[in-house]
C-alpha cells in the first residue's frame, strides 16, 4: 500500500508543480505602476515598471517598492500553492488517511 503511495508521489509532485505553473499571479502596486506577474509555482515571469515611477521614487524608493511587491507576490504564490496542495493530498492519501492532508495546512 505505501510502495503504491511513494511510488506515485514524485509523479504527483510534477503534475502539481506544472498545475501551479498554469496558475497565474499578477501583483500591481501604485496604481499599476509596478506590476509583477508570474505564476503559483513562484517563478516570476515580468515586472513591468512604469518610467515615471522612476522618476518619483528614485532608485531607493523603487528598490523598497521591488522587494515589498516580490514579497506580496511569494505569499499569494505560497497561498495558492498550499490551496492545491490541499487537494493533491487528499488525492494520494488512500481512503480514511485523508484527514492527514490538515496535517500540512497552516
Amino acid at each position: 500500500m505505501f510502495g503504491d503511495i511513494l511510488g506515485n508521489l514524485e509523479e504527483k509532485q510534477k503534475e502539481l508543480k506544472e498545475k501551479l505553473r498554469e496558475v497565474p499571479i499578477k501583483i500591481q502596486m501604485e496604481n499599476g505602476s509596478l506590476l509583477i506577474e508570474g505564476n503559483a509555482a513562484k517563478e516570476i515571469g515580468n515586472i513591468t515598471i512604469d518610467p515615471q515611477l522612476i522618476i518619483e521614487q528614485g532608485t531607493e524608493g523603487l528598490e523598497d517598492l521591488l522587494v515589498v511587491g516580490i514579497n506580496k507576490f511569494m505569499e499569494a504564490a505560497a497561498g495558492k500553492e498550499s490551496e492545491m496542495m490541499k487537494g493533491f493530498l487528499s488525492g494520494i492519501l488512500p481512503s480514511g488517511l485523508g484527514g492527514l492532508g490538515g496535517l500540512f495546512s497552516q
